[in-house]
């Protein structure tokens, strides 16, 4: 077990460099979205619409047949047809996407009058499906890089990509002041890019064969799920839609910055440990000790992605300041810890989903979600007109806490697995410890403000230990690590 985790966690970190190259995206120009002399902060409430559309466009058109694929892929009696199911797939998304696309360029008007009660974003909206139904067409095959576990090129291949987007989208919105649309223009260049970059692998792992019998029962696992999906970028993001329909652009830009901000937990951390770690799960399926991996897994992931709540979440106050100028975006800042904390029942909900996706419980899996995501809506209409950015952001963490709970529930029944949710609960409670603490400094001067949220930052994992979150041998080896590190430096 001890092998498969240090696997998960090598590909862990190569998926994490590719991760944080295109969330720096998103970070990088903070800066110049909150510039009222590129976007207002009405422009950047538009943004924050468009981005969760652009998800909903990927997730409906792509029908979750990623996802089918990686399922089929490594089952023992399609071995010989794995290249002829990968071209099937991707036949099916380039018509779907092209019909859909034909479509959306037609009544793209409709469209932008539907979202934003003007048809002046309507050219925005058949650029965002464009770039959407490219990002559909190389995801099928950076899967495939996925599973054949050659991390260091899906790497290479998103870098490149962020690269171009950057240097595009710095070039459209700085120099030729072109706004959101220059946003997507640039999206639309880097997925085209992506996709020539991919174009070689297509080709090498596809067989012009379709295999329609195949296909049908990839299309009955991978609706339920993109149903589900929909249902969980929904609850993700109904906060946005419900702000906009609630109370205005003006209060979806404040709130977009403290998400953005806040969701780099999950871009960088949460997906670069699923990216790694559920190829390997799979693979090993009916292996004894695959239960234990798994609960040990939710643990080590847990760590991880509360050590960067914690951070972000201390150090709220001044991440804001430094990423915006604009003193009209820094009660985000408030926002950022709630939403931050939301996003370890993400990744508890995404370790637990894994018992209902071996049991194949698409159908359950969509349910649960969709019933969540119609109960975060009822959140968001109760609270939304009473505390407008704090409403939406506690909406989100109730949800999120609502679904693990109904995941964990069902995926029990189904295939039952040893978690330690006592240490979960540790974790949780020290980590919300940790920050309620920190907020009695906020007031102080800048340098001994930021040594004492440093010095709780660091305690964090170590008060862990007193706390019994570490097995005794867990303890051991990590002495052992350092004990070794320690030794390397000496004698260089």
């Amino acid at each position: 077990m001890l092998q498969n985790l240090k696997s998960a966690a090598k590909g862990t970190i190569i998926y994490g460099l590719a991760n944080v190259s295109i969330k720096l995206i998103g970070i990088v120009l903070i800066p110049i979205y909150t510039n009222y002399k590129y976007l207002s902060k009405e422009d950047f409430g538009v943004l924050g619409v468009m981005d969760i559309t652009y998800q909903l466009v990927i997730i409906v058109f792509g029908m979750a047949l990623y996802q089918a694929l990686a399922r089929w892929y490594y089952d023992p009696d399609n071995k010989g047809s794995q290249k002829s199911m990968h071209f099937s797939v991707v036949t099916v998304n380039a018509i779907v996407c092209a019909l859909s696309f034909l479509f959306v360029y037609r009544y793209s008007s409709a469209i932008s009058n539907l979202l934003f009660d003007s048809p002046e974003y309507s050219k925005l909206i058949w650029i965002l499906f464009a770039s959407a139904s490219i990002n559909i067409l190389s995801t099928v095959s950076m899967m495939l890089l996925r599973l054949q576990e050659k991390a260091t090129k899906y790497a290479t291949i998103s870098i490149i990509k962020l690269i171009v987007t950057l240097t595009v989208t710095i070039f459209l919105v700085v120099y030729r002041h072109r706004s959101v649309q220059g946003v997507y223009e640039a999206t639309l260049i880097g997925e085209m890019c992506g996709l020539l970059l991919i174009s070689g692998d297509i080709i090498r792992n596809s067989v012009p064969r379709f295999e329609f019998r195949k296909m049908m029962k990839m299309l009955g696992y991978s609706f339920p799920l993109m149903l589900a999906a929909v249902s969980s970028v929904l609850l993700n993001t109904i906060d946005r839609y419900s702000l906009n329909y609630l109370a205005d652009l003006d209060a979806v830009g404040t709130y977009t910055l403290a998400f953005r901000i806040s969701n780099t937990i999950k871009v960088v951390v949460i997906s670069s440990i699923q990216l790694s770690l559920v190829p390997i799960l799979f693979k090993k399926l009916g292996d004894p000790d695959l239960k234990r991996f798994i609960s040990k897994s939710m643990n080590y992931s847990a760590l991880a992605v509360m050590f960067f709540i914690v951070g972000i979440s201390v150090f709220s106050l001044e991440i804001i300041k430094v990423f915006s100028s604009n003193i009209a975006y820094w009660e985000a800042a408030r926002v950022v810890p709630i939403l931050a904390f939301s996003m370890v029942f993400i990744m508890m909900k995404e370790n637990v989903l894994i018992g209902l996706q071996i049991t194949k419980s698409s159908i359950t899996m969509g349910t649960l979600i969709a019933l969540t995501a119609l109960f975060n809506l009822g959140l968001n209409m109760l609270l939304i007109p009473r505390f407008v950015l704090y409403g939406a952001a506690a909406s989100t963490i109730i949800s999120q806490f609502g679904i693990f709970l109904l995941f964990y529930y069902f995926a029990q029944r189904k295939f039952k697995i040893p978690y330690e949710l006592k240490n979960l609960f540790v974790l949780i409670m020290l980590g919300l410890l940790i920050y309620l603490v920190s907020v009695i400094s906020n007031n102080w001067d800048l340098l001994p403000r930021l040594i004492f949220k440093c010095f709780l930052i660091v305690i964090y994992p170590i008060l862990l230990i007193p706390l019994n979150f570490f097995e005794p041998i867990e303890i051991q080896r990590a002495r052992e690590f350092l004990k070794k590190y320690h030794n390397m430096i000496i004698r260089k």
